[in-house]
């Protein structure tokens, strides 16, 4: 994920995509190049990131701290690689809710979207939804609508 042509790092990010449980420190890597300069590449990261079956506490934790990155881009994939666990620790529930309010639509519309995907979520979580439904922008209030429909 590190070599200096893109189809490599692409197709690096393509193979781990097909695993459902990599070492972390593949996905360490992984969350790394969610900086990549190369769209394709960082496509490619976020749905290996997306399908892991769980990731360990060190990925979450690194995903919470990308999602204050100032590319709205890296945030917005942070969140959609977090919406992959169904049952995510307080702390990056919390940084979702957080993101809620982010300035980018796109941001706010994948951390709605990453909360309805839990199978539970505390009472602040749904409050903060509701608050949500206020939202301007009709993609981030259709995935505020259907993660509070998934609860």
């Amino acid at each position: 994920l590190k070599d200096e042509d893109s189809d490599v790092r692409r197709s690096a990010a393509s193979a781990l995509d097909r695993q459902s449980t990599s070492p972390e420190s593949a996905i360490q890597s992984l969350i790394g190049a969610l900086k990549d300069k190369v769209w394709d590449v960082r496509s490619s990261v976020e749905s290996a990131l997306r399908k892991q079956s769980t990731l360990p506490e060190s990925a979450i934790q690194s995903l919470i701290g990308v999602l204050k990155d100032d590319d709205a881009n890296v945030r917005r994939r942070a969140a959609s690689a977090l919406g992959g666990q169904s049952t995510l620790p307080e702390s990056a529930i919390q940084s979702l809710i957080g993101a809620l309010k982010d300035e980018d639509a796109d941001v706010r519309n994948s951390a709605a979207s990453a909360l309805g995907k839990q199978s539970t979520l505390p009472e602040s979580a749904i409050r903060s939804l509701i608050g949500a439904l206020k939202e301007e922008d009709a993609d981030a209030r259709k995935s505020v609508t259907e993660a509070l429909d998934s609860q």
